[in-house]
C-alpha cells in the first residue's frame, strides 16, 4: 500500500538512524495496523 517514502527530505542513512536511536531518550515504535496502515503509539 505505502511503497515510497512520503517525506524524502526526512530520509537518513542507516548510520545516522542508528546514532539517533542510540542517543535518544525515548521514541515511538510504529508498526503496520490490521488495515495495512502504519500505526504508532
Amino acid at each position: 500500500m505505502f511503497k515510497e517514502l512520503r517525506r524524502k527530505d526526512r530520509m537518513m542513512d542507516n548510520e545516522s538512524a542508528i546514532e539517533l536511536l542510540r542517543s535518544s531518550e525515548y521514541g515511538v515504535l510504529s508498526t503496520m495496523g490490521e488495515n495495512g496502515y502504519p500505526y504508532g503509539d
